[in-house]
C-alpha cells in the first residue's frame, strides 16, 4: 500500500478559503459517490481535492492515497492499453498534488515513496 496510517494523522491545511456551504454540499455529494463505487479513483481523487479545498488535510491525503492505490493496480491489472493509459494519466495528475501536501505536513518519507512508486510503475 501507498499511504501508511501515519499520513493519517494530519493537522487542517487551507490553500485557499472555500465557502462552506458549497464545499460541505460538494463533500456530501463526492462522499455518498465514493460510498456507492469505492473502486473508482476518480472519485478518490475529487474527494481528496474536495478535503483539501475545504481545509481537511487528514480526509484529504487519505482520499488520495485511495486514488494512488486503486490507479497503481489499474495500471498493472492487464487491462487493454487504453485503460492502462488513464490509470497512468490519472496517477500523474495526482503527483502535484499529493507529493507537496505530504511535505508541507512533514511526510517527506511518504513524499519520497510515492515518486519512487509512480516511477516503478
Amino acid at each position: 500500500m501507498i499511504m501508511d496510517s501515519a499520513s493519517e494523522e494530519s493537522d487542517t491545511y487551507r490553500a485557499t478559503p472555500s465557502k462552506p456551504g458549497r464545499s460541505s454540499v460538494l463533500l456530501e455529494a463526492l462522499s455518498r459517490r465514493a460510498r456507492r463505487h469505492p473502486g473508482d479513483p476518480v472519485v478518490h481523487r475529487a474527494l481528496g481535492i474536495a478535503h483539501l479545498a475545504a481545509g481537511n488535510a487528514r480526509p484529504a491525503v487519505r482520499h488520495l492515497g485511495i486514488a494512488m492505490n486503486l490507479l497503481r493496480r489499474d495500471t498493472t491489472s492487464g487491462a487493454c492499453l487504453q485503460d492502462t493509459l488513464c490509470a497512468r494519466l490519472e496517477l500523474a495528475l495526482l503527483l502535484p498534488v499529493l507529493v507537496p501536501l505530504c511535505m508541507r505536513l512533514g511526510r517527506r518519507q511518504t513524499a519520497r515513496r510515492l515518486v519512487m512508486e509512480a516511477l516503478l510503475v
